[in-house]
């Protein structure tokens, strides 16, 4: 199927960025790092617009994940980086376009990667606490089914997300960090394989934030995320078939709970 073309592509990029992560961690002292495997539970909602600023679909429901993350300590220049393995359905409402909504079920299933350097700004006269500049790159991908409730019509899509991330981090405390800040997308592309259409909507900015609290082997952490793309008005064509990708906006909060090692 013309759905796959774009697995070995994809795959390229993740081993790539692997490989990066695998040779800055070696170059890492071994103390620099606390590393984490965590589970997590998250709540995405998400809302795609047309050109007109009118809502044309909404989803909402709960994705499950399971990683592996760094953690840079707070005295010292570092590399942090983590994957993430996630899945679940959502609801979905679609606006057909005459005052009437359509519900349905999508799945998603997806993976990503980051990697991030850290550079110590601030050493506070306290001891454990530490402002931490930090930057990188991300790449998101995820296989997203629509229509699960109408088998014979529904159809999958692999959406790729080349990004960069910026911002602060900060020790509160020695077992409290907190860090947030902007994420832009440098590249974004929606596959339908099924149709043969590649779909470039352009990225915006967005933000992430990140409190976390160490007990002992054990971790808590809240998040918020918000991702933005701009919509492709141009119609994409493939064969007999042809495609746009709306603007959308998508928010995810939830806790993971870490293991230490």
């Amino acid at each position: 199927m013309k759905f796959f073309k774009l697995i070995p592509k994809t795959t390229s990029l993740f081993a790539l960025m692997i490989l990066v992560q695998l040779t800055c961690i070696s170059i890492a002292s071994a103390d620099t790092l606390s590393s984490h495997v965590y589970a997590k539970v998250q709540s995405l909602n998400l809302k795609e617009y047309n050109v007109y600023g009118d809502k044309v679909n909404e989803e909402t429901g709960a994705l499950f994940g399971i990683g592996y993350k760094s953690i840079p300590k707070l005295d010292e220049n570092s590399f942090s980086g983590g994957g993430e393995v996630f899945f679940g359905t959502v609801e979905t409402n679609v606006n057909q376009g005459s005052g009437e909504a359509s519900e349905d079920i999508n799945k998603y299933l997806g993976m990503n990667l980051n990697g991030n350097l850290n550079f110590i700004m601030f050493d506070s006269f306290l001891e454990d606490q530490s402002l931490i500049a930090t930057g990188g790159l991300g790449l998101d991908c995820w296989i997203r089914t629509i229509g699960l409730s109408h088998y014979q019509t529904a159809y999958r899509e692999i959406w790729t997300n080349f990004y960069g991330r910026a911002g602060l981090g900060f020790y509160l405390i020695k077992n409290v960090y907190i860090t947030g800040g902007v994420k832009w997308p440098f590249w974004t592309q929606r596959h339908i394989g099924d149709f043969g259409l590649n779909i470039n909507p352009g990225g915006k900015l967005g933000i992430f934030l990140e409190p976390s609290i160490t007990f002992k082997h054990l971790a808590l952490d809240l998040f918020f995320e918000s991702n933005k793309f701009g919509d492709d008005i141009t119609s994409r064509k493939a064969g007999r078939y042809n495609g746009w990708q709306p603007a959308s906006i998508g928010r995810s909060f939830g806790i993971s709970v870490r293991s230490n090692f």
